[in-house]
């Protein structure tokens, strides 16, 4: 696809061509992100960011970012978000998860935008296990497994994630939590191989005392992958079929689990290490 930037938005996102036909949520319940035909493809509006106008006939994406949004933020939207989407709709299994490797498999994590994917995948990484992906997993099967693709050698972490988790220093009270890019380095390791998957994580909202790892059964986990991957349009019957198979199979190849922990950098380690020890074949239930 070729990608181009446009002129900046207007401070209020001048209004689309017409309704959304779906809509991304926060956990809050807020909306995120909205879709829209056009006449020649899909606008993709991230709220208070960028418009992506998407044109698959001439294989054209274009930004509009919002006039506070730098060049680095609206690409990295077009790499982690609308390249995903597009991928999802050419018939192709992206997740919206990071990926780690753990004795030589990726291991996925998966879940909404804020439950800690980056933080949980850079945490990984600064302790010597390369990460595979920070926000979209593209997954293949061969030989009857499935393996995850790399993607880009980049994190974008929050403020606070980066000093806790790279840098190992203190976050002050009334610094501003945004996010920055990081780019792979030795201290942050990228695993540019295929691996093949381990196991997929569904992340919990953060209520637990302790870590906590639980089978899902593969109705549940094919509900959640549902929820949790990448499609242009979900009202595309066609592609939605071919979608549902497709991670059906999924569900039921992989072992799949919930996964809760406290949201505490200083105990990042010992959930690394519930992980790392976890044995998904034995505790697979289907």
């Amino acid at each position: 696809m070729k990608f181009e930037i446009g002129d900046p938005l207007s401070d209020d996102q001048s209004p689309c061509l017409g309704p959304d036909f779906a809509r991304w949520r926060s956990a809050d319940g807020d909306v995120l992100t909205t879709f829209h035909r056009t006449s020649d493809g899909y606008l993709v509006r991230f709220k208070e960011r960028a418009d992506f106008a998407v044109s698959l006939s001439r294989r054209v994406v274009t930004c509009r970012p919002a006039r506070n949004v730098s060049r680095l933020t609206a690409e990295d939207l077009y790499l982690n978000q609308i390249l995903p989407m597009i991928s999802g709709q050419r018939g192709e299994t992206v997740l919206h998860a990071s990926a780690v490797a753990v004795k030589g498999e990726a291991v996925a994590f998966v879940g909404q935008t804020g439950r800690g994917k980056s933080t949980l995948a850079a945490a990984f990484a600064h302790a010597g296990m390369p990460f595979l992906s920070d926000d979209g997993v593209r997954l293949t099967k061969e030989g009857g497994r499935y393996l995850a693709a790399p993607n880009q050698p980049s994190f974008r972490l929050w403020q606070d994630s980066e000093a806790a988790v790279v840098s190992a220093g203190k976050v002050s009270d009334d610094s501003d939590n945004v996010k920055t890019r990081v780019a792979a380095s030795d201290a942050l390791p990228f695993e540019s191989r295929p691996l093949p998957l381990r196991a997929l994580y569904f992340l919990g909202p953060g209520h637990a005392k302790d870590t906590g790892i639980e089978s899902l059964p593969e109705q549940a986990a094919l509900a959640e992958l549902l929820n949790h991957s990448f499609l242009l349009d979900v009202t595309d019957k066609a592609r939605l079929q071919s979608h549902f198979g497709a991670l059906a199979d999924l569900s039921a190849t992989v072992p799949v689990f919930s996964l809760d922990y406290p949201r505490q950098y200083d105990r990042l380690g010992a959930v690394l290490a519930a992980i790392v020890q976890h044995s998904p074949q034995r505790d697979l239930v289907q």
